[in-house]
């Protein structure tokens, strides 16, 4: 399946300006989910697919000044993943 344009989610905290990146896309507005990111990962994704046709379907942000920092957003995200496309492939 192609996603073309349409292949893109960010999962933010607060830093993020979704804001101002929001309003670039065709919707135009923050779309938030009351509900953890894991959550959300696993709600989003029991739709939308990762894509398997590129190398890096996956990526997160790096902790700024550390790293190799792993936080447990980041721990619970991967887990999410993991539980759909197995250890291996990511």
């Amino acid at each position: 399946m192609g996603y073309g344009v349409w292949g893109w989610f960010d999962y933010c905290d607060t830093n993020f300006p979704s804001d101002s990146v929001a309003k670039q896309t065709m919707y135009g507005k923050v779309l938030r989910i009351n509900a953890s990111t894991a959550q959300a990962v696993r709600a989003v994704l029991s739709v939308y697919p990762i894509n398997s046709f590129v190398d890096d379907a996956v990526a997160c942000m790096e902790v700024v000044g550390e790293p190799d920092t792993i936080l447990l957003v980041m721990e619970e995200v991967q887990a999410e993943v993991k539980s759909l496309v197995g250890p291996d492939e990511n």
